[in-house]
């Protein structure tokens, strides 16, 4: 839906995406919506210890805390190359969500509840 309402392209990279203050993303990261979603962002399968519990523990409203985990995820180093390789990564769908939740301009949640959610009942 976002992408016919010309807010984000499906080749959007991470490196080009409107994260606020910039987010700290690889700029050689070339993953892009897609990408992201089918888990071929090179993003590793394996977070760092404390980055779903210091995600999880962060005040502010949901999206801050994506831009938090975003941050720390796609400033990782990967040693893989982009859509090399599949790696199921729960990292990865959080940086495709944060970049449609700020396409969107709105949280995910609200987002997917007038999207999705209402329209089905």
């Amino acid at each position: 839906m976002l992408v016919d309402e010309g807010k984000i392209r499906w080749d959007t990279t991470i490196a080009a995406a409107p994260f606020p203050g910039g987010g700290r993303m690889n700029a050689d990261q070339k993953c892009d919506v897609v990408t992201a979603a089918h888990n071929r962002a090179g993003v590793p399968g394996e977070a760092p210890p404390d980055l779903w519990s210091r995600r999880w523990a962060m005040k502010g409203t949901p999206a801050a805390a994506a831009v938090g985990l975003c941050d720390r995820a796609g400033a990782a180093p990967t040693g893989r190359p982009t859509r090399t390789k599949f790696i199921y990564s729960n990292q990865g769908f959080a940086i495709g969500g944060a970049m449609l939740e700020h396409a969107a301009q709105t949280p995910y949640e609200n987002s997917s509840k007038k999207r999705l959610f209402a329209p089905l009942g």
